[in-house]
């Protein structure tokens, strides 16, 4: 939106934007700023709206911020190594169990590894070690589950999160 400021002194659209207080005694006027609003441009709208739209479908890839997510640091572990796994986001609602059950999962094998209770604010954390749950070398998934309840027809849903780890030799 354009704006133009007009000072005290200016007219606009007929009328002084002059203030003069009542009492007139040897004071001077006091300012006062008048804002003129004009409508956005055609090309500056259709700008911000290209903009807007490239920006909605970039974000369609991406969790929404409000999402339950899962996070493991670091990301590339040895496997004698200590690993901390972190949760937010997660629903604290009377329709879902506020257990989250954490799994990881390779391409041949799944192995679950925690569960743990989901705080007040929809947050976990804990620590684990690859080597003490069996878990080998290579490339997982680190997947958190929390089992809900649908509010129309009470059949259950999964809420699920994930992310990639590396179990290094």
């Amino acid at each position: 939106m354009s704006c133009k400021r007009y000072s005290s002194e200016e007219q606009h659209f007929g009328k002084v934007g002059r203030f003069t207080p009542r009492n007139g005694i040897g004071k001077r006027p006091t300012q006062q700023i008048l804002w003129d609003h004009r409508p956005m441009r055609t090309a500056t709208a259709l700008t911000a709206a290209v903009i807007a739209s490239l920006a909605t479908a970039g974000g369609i890839a991406t969790a929404a911020p409000g999402d339950p997510n899962i996070t493991a640091d670091p990301v590339r572990v040895d496997h004698d190594a200590v690993q901390t796994v972190r949760g937010r986001n997660w629903p604290v609602i009377e329709f879902c169990s506020r257990t989250v059950r954490v799994s990881v999962r390779s391409a041949q094998n799944s192995q679950p590894i925690a569960q743990r209770h989901v705080s007040d604010t929809g947050r976990f954390r804990f620590r684990w070690i690859p080597d003490n749950k069996n878990v080998g070398p290579g490339r997982w998934r680190l997947v958190a589950r929390m089992r809900c309840e649908s509010g129309k027809d009470s059949s259950t849903v999964i809420v699920k999160a994930s992310t990639l780890i590396r179990v290094r030799p």
